[in-house]
């Protein structure tokens, strides 16, 4: 997964991040890029460090992207910044039957 402020982008592990290309969102190893990119797997977020996005940036980020509803299923998923284990608020999701 690529994301920042504008959206997120996700895709198979296999496919690298910075080949990932899309309007606003763009991922490179360096301060050029514009997205944070992370890997979605059992249950865990683990998002990769940004030169140029503070912390408090990217967990503000990453708890508007998991309130979104048609992401409510990764609510419950641990969130890493660095290896650090982050907090990150969300609504309660909604179980329709």
């Amino acid at each position: 997964m690529i994301f920042n402020d504008s959206g997120a982008a996700f895709f198979s592990a296999s496919i690298q991040h910075r080949t990932v290309k899309l309007f606003g969102l763009s991922y490179d190893d360096s301060p050029k890029g514009n997205a944070l990119a992370a890997i979605v797997t059992d249950g865990r977020i683990e998002i990769r460090k940004h030169p140029s996005i503070s912390e408090g940036r990217v967990k503000a980020i990453i708890q508007a992207l998991l309130n979104c509803s048609d992401l409510s299923a990764l609510r419950g998923f641990s969130v890493t910044y660095q290896g650090k284990k982050m907090e990150i608020r969300t609504l309660p999701s909604v179980h329709l039957e």
